[in-house]
């Protein structure tokens, strides 16, 4: 048994987010104390399904929220802070009734000691409590979620953004204007509605596409300030808009501690295409974090690499092994990973084995999107190499010491992914150039060296 008190927190709050965090399963046999992020990579409030400042619209679990949390990211809260894993009297297992002050006075004891002086609101009222201005209900699919974030109400944010805010929810002021509950917020605290309208407006626009973002997103992702997912968000909305002024700070951010960030920096680096990327890629295939190293090969193969040399190859040869092993154990029925498996097999010009993938994909999925191209170029791929195979390998038979043949027959095995067999061809064409014609012949020996080294693709 893991003392968990014992544990940095990080650590602490992983061992909770094995089951309480929305993720992607990347392998099994997670044990606390372990690298969480080496068997899991969190869902990020980066698409449709969260608003842009963080909020879900859809119920999810609430770890990625709480490492939103300036309670975390400034504090010490972990999941222990307020919840008693092993039960208690109160209403999801906390340590105290949510109805007072008593889970907060911890941190904040000088407001639990006046809080009708820092809510304005009268004594015993819901605006009173913590939990109702900062940890509201939010109804979603059915479902009542508190809000893990724990963050404070900006109506401004719900006018210019549309996103929910407690001061005009449910049971507190619905009937009245966001308008009506931003002067009051303004009266209160003065320029925190600026400040929040400041954090939140990037993100909104990168998710919608607005290349006007970028600059901010840039400082966002750089600064220390900024909370480790927002990090990995602002990293994934800069691949999305394809900024090539971002590249340098991403390929920084592969360096960044948090490893969600240096995962969504090497999609984005995949997506932008820029070769500047190509070596520190190179060097994220030996990430202690295995999702890092197969997201990693993916942008290489996004940006058309081929290792150079016997290590490289190991350790893309590697990552990639490490994501059918993802595949086969863990999401042999999801359609999107599937495709990518199929793809992997198609590259290595196994195309009997990526159209049955392929095929899987239809079944499971058929709406999914990439499968009637995805068969239409398998169906072509494979026609053409067995025309082409059979018209090149009679040169062959005909004159089996006609290196010219054998070296367009190599070259017609790489460009469909039979390295092995490539190499082969290309080998025997070097050792059958007649002397008198090697100094001429540069080009041939030059690719049969490169097949050697090539990508097992």
């Amino acid at each position: 048994m893991v003392d968990l008190e014992k544990l940095p927190i990080d650590e602490q709050i992983e061992v909770c987010a094995q089951c309480h965090a929305a993720k992607d399963v990347i392998a099994l046999g997670y044990a606390p104390g372990e690298a969480f992020y080496d068997h899991y990579t969190l869902v990020l409030p980066d698409d449709e399904t969260f608003y842009p400042d963080g909020l879900p619209k859809v119920y999810i679990y609430p770890v990625a929220l709480h490492l939103i949390s300036s309670c975390y990211t400034e504090g010490e809260l972990v999941c222990t802070s307020c919840h008693d894993p092993h039960r208690s009297e109160h209403e999801t297992d906390l340590l105290s009734d949510k109805k007072t002050t008593a889970l907060c006075t911890g941190c904040h004891e000088e407001i639990a000691a006046n809080p009708t002086g820092h809510s304005n609101h009268r004594f015993g009222s819901d605006g009173n409590t913590c939990v109702a201005c900062h940890m509201p209900y939010h109804q979603v699919t059915g479902e009542k979620m508190t809000d893990h974030r724990i963050v404070s109400p900006s109506p401004r944010n719900s006018e210019l953004f549309g996103v929910p805010n407690s001061c005009n929810s449910k049971g507190c002021h619905a009937d009245k204007s966001t308008a009506w509950a931003a002067g009051y917020v303004d009266q209160w605290y003065p320029g925190f509605q600026n400040r929040e309208e400041e954090r939140v407006r990037p993100y909104a626009q990168g998710k919608a596409g607005d290349r006007a973002a970028i600059a901010s997103l840039e400082v966002r992702l750089k600064a220390e300030t900024t909370a480790p997912v927002w990090k990995a968000v602002a990293a994934t909305l800069l691949g999305q808009l394809v900024s090539q002024s971002s590249v340098q700070m991403l390929i920084d951010a592969l360096k960044d501690p948090f490893p969600m960030v240096r995962l969504r920096s090497a999609i984005a680096l995949g997506r932008i295409g820029d070769l500047r990327a190509v070596q520190p890629l190179v060097e994220a295939l030996s990430d202690p974090i295995r999702p890092i190293r197969i997201y990693a090969a993916f942008a290489l193969s996004d940006l058309d690499y081929q290792p150079p040399s016997g290590a490289h190859l190991e350790a893309l040869d590697l990552a990639l092994v490490e994501y059918e092993v993802m595949v086969d154990k863990v999401h042999w029925d999801n359609p999107g990973l599937l495709d990518g498996l199929g793809e992997l097999r198609e590259r290595s010009g196994q195309y009997d084995e990526a159209r049955a993938l392929f095929d899987r994909v239809r079944k499971l999925d058929p709406s999914h999107p990439e499968t009637d191209k995805d068969l239409g170029r398998i169906a072509f791929l494979q026609d053409a190499f067995r025309n082409g195979e059979l018209i090149l390998r009679k040169g062959v038979e005909s004159d089996p010491e006609d290196f010219v043949a054998r070296a367009r027959l190599g070259q017609f095995y790489s460009g469909h992914g039979r390295i092995e067999k490539a190499g082969l061809q290309l080998r025997g064409a070097v050792v059958r150039i007649p002397a008198t014609t090697r100094p001429n012949q540069g080009q041939v020996k030059k690719g049969a060296r490169a097949i050697r080294t090539a990508s097992a693709w």
